[in-house]
């Protein structure tokens, strides 16, 4: 199972970054937000991608506890992406 933080690629188009976000839907169908290796602005690049078609890359990069523990419930707007 994928978890928030863990380093992912998706196995068709090669994307490669961490998942920051879980969508889960009524249908079913549950969705993880990829932030790509190397982006420098919040916002963007970034992608919801469908959980069965990534593979985890390595261990989980950052914990939910660690992103708290510095900036705090909800976390500031201009919180910048995770550095690779």
């Amino acid at each position: 199972m994928i978890v928030l933080g863990d380093k992912v690629e998706h196995r068709i188009t090669g994307l490669k970054g961490v998942v920051t976000g879980r969508a889960e839907y009524l249908t079913g169908c549950v969705q993880l937000l990829v932030v790509e290796q190397g982006v420098k602005k919040e916002g963007e690049g970034s992608r919801w991608v469908d959980e069965l078609y990534l593979a985890k890359t390595g261990e989980t990069e950052f914990s939910t506890k660690a992103v708290l523990e510095r900036v705090g419930p909800g976390g500031p707007v201009a919180l910048e992406p995770p550095k690779y």
